[in-house]
């Protein structure tokens, strides 16, 4: 790993929060989502069917946490709806979660 996926999570972990998927704790940034950015990640039709408010989580780039996972976060129980990589010169430095 190069200094740029470590710098990355160390930024991460700065403001992240605790969740847990799975029994496992983890960590990541939440962050209320709105519907023009939902669509960066997701078709239209697909937007209208998730449930609101809708989420970001910012997760460091080794994270495992999948598309379809249940996250428990402050007494939330939210789904990950898409997951998408964050690249930087090639190299994946955090992955972006939409959960609902």
């Amino acid at each position: 790993m190069s200094a740029l996926p470590a710098r990355s999570k160390a930024a991460i972990l700065r403001v992240a929060d605790t969740f847990t998927v799975s029994g496992n704790t983890r960590i990541g940034w939440f962050r209320i989502c709105s519907y023009g950015r939902a669509l960066l990640y997701a078709t239209p039709t697909e937007v209208d069917t998730y449930p609101r408010p809708l989420r970001l989580l910012t997760v460091p780039h080794d994270d495992v946490t999948a598309v379809g996972d249940t996250v428990s976060w402050n007494g939330l129980t939210l789904t990950v709806k898409k997951a998408v990589d964050i690249r930087l010169r090639n190299e994946s430095v955090a992955r972006l979660l939409v959960i609902a």
